[in-house]
């Protein structure tokens, strides 16, 4: 399959493609967008502050007792009205 073929079949489908030398890998080709998640993913993961953040907010989830909402409902205040506790 030609470079060009294998570029667009990843911008299309958002999956990665490895491409191997001799039967070993050599390299992967990735979509801009999934490089972009893998770039944003090691920004976070480098930042302390974020991540403790983050380890936090799973533990209280674990804990439970809290309200949780999905996109919708936190864009538009009308969805959340009279809600209760969703544990």
């Amino acid at each position: 399959m030609k470079l060009s073929a294998l570029v667009e079949a990843v911008r299309e489908t958002d999956e990665e493609v490895m491409i191997t030398r001799n039967g070993s890998p050599a390299a992967i080709l990735v979509s801009p967008n999934e490089f972009d998640g893998w770039r944003e993913t090691l920004a976070i993961q480098a930042d302390p502050d974020f991540m403790h953040e983050i380890k936090k907010g799973i533990a209280a989830l674990r804990r439970g007792g809290l309200d949780i909402f999905t996109l919708e409902e936190l864009y538009d205040p009308e969805e959340t009205s009279g809600r209760g506790n969703d544990t």
